[in-house]
């Protein structure tokens, strides 16, 4: 059996969880646009690499032929990245909302009715629910942290190199 204390502090957590989850959401959405740009320029610019280097590969250099067949694979492993659409602003992020109100309602049930929750042992799994929901969205936050960063970064690098000329 939790402490009610502990149980509303994690009520509080679980609620502050689903709003953050909902905050990060709102403000990746608007930037969608421009992460799906920079994946389909980072696509193209290492599907042009992609062409040089089977042009200019010797097959009769074996030195040669290793470091390029490192590079293709490191090209490959960095297009399959690109290619697909951001999983966790779908099921990521759904399914840590999803976390956050069943342990909302989880903590809300055992703080209503403490004896009626202890039989069915709730209390069992509000900790590892909360627990969960917050590593995934540590997760898929520093995710869509990541391609905000890589969106923002590359419009102020375009913006200075606008201005610069000036």
């Amino acid at each position: 059996m939790l402490n009610q204390e502990f149980v509303f502090a994690l009520l509080q957590a679980s609620l502050t969880g689903a709003g953050l989850v909902m905050a990060v959401y709102a403000l990746v959405i608007p930037l969608l646009s421009r992460v799906f740009v920079e994946r389909a320029e980072t696509l193209t610019k290492l599907t042009r690499e992609l062409g040089e280097i089977s042009e200019k590969m010797d097959i009769t250099d074996s030195k040669a032929i290793g470091k390029k067949a490192e590079r293709l694979s490191e090209i490959g492993n960095e297009m399959s990245t690109k290619i697909f659409y951001p999983r966790y602003l779908s099921i990521g992020f759904s399914l840590i909302f999803t976390g956050y109100i069943i342990s909302t309602l989880i903590s809300l049930q055992i703080l209503a009715d403490p004896s009626a929750s202890a039989s069915v042992q709730l209390d069992g799994f509000l900790v590892p629910l909360v627990a969960l929901s917050t590593i995934g969205f540590g997760l898929f936050g520093g995710l869509s942290i990541k391609d905000t960063y890589l969106v923002l970064k590359k419009e102020f690098d375009e913006t200075k190199k606008r201005f610069g000329k000036m």
